[in-house]
C-alpha cells in the first residue's frame, strides 16, 4: 500500500513541535492571565518610563 504524500511532512512538523515543547521551561509563559505577565515584563524592562492603565 502506498503512503500518502502528506505523511512525511506531518511527521517532521510533529517532531519539531514536540522537541520545542520539550525544551521550553515549564513555568513562565504557560499561564492564562490575558498577557498581564508579558505587559508587566515590558514595564519593568522599560524602567517604568512609559505605560498606561486602561
Amino acid at each position: 500500500m502506498p503512503r500518502p504524500s502528506w505523511l512525511w511532512p506531518a511527521v517532521v512538523v510533529t517532531v519539531a513541535y514536540a522537541a520545542a515543547f520539550a525544551l521550553l521551561p515549564r513555568g513562565g509563559f504557560w499561564i492564562n492571565d490575558n498577557a498581564k505577565f508579558i505587559q508587566m515584563e515590558g514595564i519593568v524592562r522599560g524602567s517604568y518610563a512609559d505605560f498606561s492603565v486602561p
